[in-house]
């Protein structure tokens, strides 16, 4: 995590309202980050074998995803002017386990095969809810990391942890409904899932992503095939034949059918009697229709004294329902 990002969520830390902070996964958080942005002493710094590390459990990057070029590039660098910045590790027990610097430490392991060890902190106090967060906060500053890592990164931290979606929308910056339809994702089968990661390293947007889970979701309640329709469609994106607006007009001609078949259902109403209005009812659809006759000292446009009249006159009467139904 660069040290802009530590200081821009530091930041918003100490926004949080009381009710997040009193959070011990937060205050284990906000201590993590506190202390490392603690100037660094050599004495701190270790040369770890690179085999003595083990990977990040928390990270749900795929080495995939990984910018060859960008990787190859920091290599040449870390070559030239040496490893100026440690990767970070945590102690668990016996193990040494990254937390972060996975870019670093995939760079030197990929092209510097002549580099046996690497410089590193060590944090010998981090809990599991800590690391967890830490790794989603750094990956979320990275261009690379895809809808579906996010999403399986975001359901970890509610399963795991219990944080709630407003939590982590705060926590990363996002809105509360972004984060429900990043979630959403992982209700695709799997064999749809693997498609929209290799279609997504081919240029597939987060907006087409989200409108095809939205329909497919949509067609799933609708007793339309929803698996063939999100394939022919994806096809017919990755062709260039369809953008995020067709997606959309699908889906919303889709709406428009379900409406009119919820339109031709039976309607059930019920009528209330009563003596102060000519017509009380109320249907299925949520529907009430209310007639009186007003005095004729209360004009049409009156609209403060004919609310007020209406008020008085339900007050003054208890309607029952005469269970009528028409429809």
């Amino acid at each position: 995590m660069s040290e802009n990002t530590r200081q821009k969520l530091l930041a918003g830390l100490q926004k949080r309202d009381n009710s997040i902070l009193t959070d011990p996964h937060m205050k284990s958080l906000s201590s993590a980050i506190l202390k490392s942005q603690n100037p660094i002493s050599k004495e701190r710094i270790y040369d770890i074998p690179l085999n003595n590390i083990e990977p990040n459990p928390f990270q749900f990057r795929k080495e995939e995803s990984l910018n060859q070029s960008e990787l190859e590039s920091l290599a040449n660098s870390i070559a030239k002017q040496g490893q100026r910045t440690p990767i970070q590790l945590r102690r668990k027990g016996e193990k040494l386990i990254l937390v972060a610097g996975w870019r670093r430490l995939s760079a030197i392991k990929r092209y510097l095969k002549s580099m046996t060890t690497i410089k590193a902190t060590i944090d010998e106090e981090m809990d599991d809810a800590t690391h967890r967060l830490l790794t989603i906060i750094e990956n979320e500053q990275r261009e690379d990391f895809n809808i579906f890592e996010r999403a399986q990164a975001y359901k970890e931290l509610i399963d795991k942890d219990g944080y709630t979606q407003d939590q982590i929308a705060d926590l990363v910056g996002a809105s509360k409904s972004r984060i429900s339809r990043t979630i959403k994702v992982l209700c695709l089968p799997e064999g749809i899932l693997h498609q929209f990661i290799a279609a997504r390293y081919k240029g597939l947007s987060e907006g087409h992503i989200d409108e095809l889970v939205a329909g497919f979701s949509k067609r799933q309640g609708s007793g339309e095939e929803a698996e063939k329709w999100v394939i022919e469609t994806l096809k017919k994106i990755m062709s260039n034949d369809f953008s995020i607006e067709d997606i959309r007009n699908e889906n919303r001609i889709l709406n428009q059918k379900d409406g009119n078949k919820s339109d031709k259902k039976p309607v059930k109403k019920w009528i209330i009697a009563g003596e102060a209005w000519d017509r009380f009812e109320v249907s299925t659809r949520n529907k009430v229709v209310l007639e009186f006759k007003l005095p004729e000292e209360i004009q049409f446009n009156e609209t403060p004294k004919i609310i007020k009249y209406i008020k008085n006159q339900l007050m003054k009467s208890n309607g029952i329902s005469t269970g009528k139904t028409s429809g």
